[in-house]
């Protein structure tokens, strides 16, 4: 299968495995994008102890027929033609960004390579060619399976349309304070492995997130010093969701972001901080997952349609919140309508005057798990205004 336009170019090989080649524009661009989350499973083969996703042990595996089905309403969005989620998806988009969360996605490769064999192939017969070569898939995975056949054999085949991050906190001490098999035995050996093969293999500098928590946020320096051994120049770093911090954890990450900040300095360590790379300005603003541009929406197992999977039913394990399912279309309109009609009445006058109001969370789903109303405000007002604060000394110091 060929074509010129896009060249995209599916060949057979001597194992009958398929390799996706792919040049023109860049598939990262963010112009009249959707981004469409498939959360693949709940299963997972970890037990983070930070982490958000609450039913690990649960088998659910999404439907082929169903993510399908998905990617039919896309093309016929594209095509012009009335979807029951046109409230949803835009239909002048240029690009997608497949997006496949769980769980742990990389237990189910198979149904990953053939969703995303599925959308390129629909997106090839009906010649939207942009599609082709500007369109993405995005993968995070805690990297147990990297070295799995079926992960590898779909990393060669959808490589250059592919961002794959594999989590890694850091060294094994702050690695294993976190994150372990359900036995409760340690995977540091197994995920560094994948870390360095995969930079082998792509050939270019791979992402990665970092998530701190009480249990580990002393090795934050430490971390970010392992993390640039292994050639990691951006670090995207978060604390944990489930966490408003208190003043011991405030001022060991205060300490932590400081000793960090002079080591890149005296050592002149091309590394960046994605918490202090941002612009804290007096600028609140709604958010509302997309809905305001047609962003996209997430399906889950069930065939459940939702504006974000964070509303997913296995989310911090709170009542899941769908707006509809892919086979009968949107039903719970008074949410959507909610999400749409987001608003500040609950900000206190503090929040718009903030000098650094811009980078806090509005997001709903942190304001739902919280509080249980997406218009609540999301308080970790001292945790902004520390990396408020560090920013401003890491910009000074690094001349940025």
């Amino acid at each position: 299968m060929t074509q010129s336009k896009g060249t995209l170019e599916v060949k057979a090989n001597n194992n009958s495995s398929r390799r996706l080649k792919t040049s023109g524009e860049s598939h990262l661009t963010n112009d009249k994008q959707v981004t469409i989350t498939f959360h693949i499973t709940s299963n997972c083969n970890l037990r983070c102890t930070y982490c958000y996703q609450q039913h690990c042990d649960t088998k659910q595996i999404i439907k082929l027929e169903d993510a399908k089905k998905t990617i039919d309403c896309l093309i016929n969005r594209k095509l012009g033609k009335s979807t029951p989620f046109d409230a949803l998806v835009c239909d002048d988009f240029d690009n997608v960004m497949l997006t496949f969360l769980g769980g742990e996605v990389t237990l189910y490769m198979s149904i990953v390579n053939d969703i995303c064999d599925y959308f390129f192939r629909q997106c090839l017969e009906h010649k939207f060619y942009d599609l082709v070569s500007r369109s993405c898939i995005i993968i995070d995975t805690n990297g147990t399976t990297y070295f799995n056949t079926d992960v590898q054999d779909f990393i060669h085949k959808y490589k250059d349309k592919l961002l794959f991050a594999i989590t890694i906190d850091g060294p094994r001490e702050c690695f294993d304070k976190c994150r372990r098999d359900k036995n409760g035995n340690s995977v540091f050996d197994k995920v560094e492995k994948a870390v360095q093969q995969h930079f082998i293999d792509f050939g270019y500098e791979t992402t990665t997130k970092l998530t701190f928590a009480p249990d580990n946020i002393q090795y934050f320096f430490e971390s970010c010093k392992y993390l640039a051994s292994l050639g990691f120049t951006h670090l995207k770093h978060s604390i944990d969701v489930n966490y408003i911090p208190d003043e011991k954890f405030l001022t060991e990450y205060r300490q932590q972001l400081l000793k960090t900040i002079e080591w890149i300095k005296v050592t002149h360590t091309p590394l960046t901080l994605s918490a202090l790379e941002v612009e804290y300005t007096k600028n609140l603003q709604i958010c509302t997952c997309g809905l305001a541009t047609k962003a996209g929406f997430a399906i889950d197992w069930n065939g459940d349609i939702y504006v974000c999977f964070r509303f997913c039913e296995d989310s911090q394990g709170a009542k899941k919140i769908p707006i509809g399912n892919i086979n009968t279309g949107i039903s719970n309109t008074a949410f959507l309508e909610q999400m749409q009609c987001r608003n500040f009445n609950n900000y206190k006058k503090e929040c718009f005057d903030c000098e650094c109001s811009s980078a806090c969370s509005v997001c709903p789903a942190d304001s739902y798990y919280m509080y249980g109303d997406i218009n609540k405000p999301f308080q970790r007002c001292a945790l902004t205004k520390l990396e408020a604060e560090m920013s401003k000394i890491y910009k000074a110091k690094l001349g940025k």
